[in-house]
């Protein structure tokens, strides 16, 4: 079900896809032996933490707020928006996987590659995974967690980081919390130094998160 303040151009999805190979073998790719009892409850659900909601970064709806995102539009036209608590959601929590068009991209063809030529968004991921990239591209198909924002200019330091989690014996690209964090907070993490090395547009990167050690262990 699509959640309230969807933004428009964006397919809303429970699962990623790989639109260039079978994501089955992708995830045998990402195997975790040692993990095959693990279950993770968002992701056997196909659902994020039910306990966050996206708001539209406006000051009619956030007086007084010095937020840096206030009253912009991103990219795509529509207003900012953010991800917040609706309870208190407790540190460990895993939110979900992080949705998107997932790509296997061989390191050492990556200059020549289609994909390479193809832009990536601002909300995409770049994992260094032994001799391959692995891509998570949400320009089309997301989840709320696409929608989550840095730290930087709102709070001192993130509340949540990106992670591979195990679920069944294979490897997700989901976002987990480092704290607790009350009930109408922003979910906030670290987009990483590599993204910002790069062009802006109303305070926000056209890169994609590219550092995998800082943002997902």
């Amino acid at each position: 079900m699509t959640p309230k303040f969807w933004p428009k151009g964006f397919v809303y999805a429970a699962e990623s896809v790989a639109p260039e190979m079978n994501i089955s073998l992708m995830r045998m790719f990402l195997g975790a032996a040692e993990d095959i009892e693990r279950i993770s409850w968002v992701i056997e659900n196909k659902t994020v933490y039910p306990h966050m909601q996206i708001l539209p970064l406006t000051k009619n709806r956030f007086k007084n707020s010095s937020h840096p995102l206030m009253d912009k539009r991103a990219r795509g036209g529509y207003m900012q928006r953010g991800v917040f608590a609706t309870q208190m959601i407790p540190k460990g929590t895993e939110l979900g996987e992080y949705v998107g068009e997932m790509y296997l991209i061989d390191r050492d063809n990556y200059p020549d590659s289609i994909f390479a030529k193809t832009k990536l968004s601002e909300f995409a991921f770049r994992l260094t995974i032994g001799t391959h990239y692995w891509i998570t591209e949400p320009k089309k198909i997301a989840n709320e967690l696409a929608l989550i924002n840095d730290y930087r200019g709102i709070e001192p330091e993130p509340n949540i980081r990106p992670e591979l989690i195990a679920h069944r014996g294979f490897y997700y690209l989901a976002y987990v919390t480092i704290k607790d964090i009350a009930a109408n907070h922003e979910l906030l993490t670290n987009y990483g130094n590599g993204y910002w090395k790069t062009h802006r547009f109303h305070g926000k990167s056209t890169s994609c998160k590219t550092t995998v050690k800082q943002e997902a262990d």
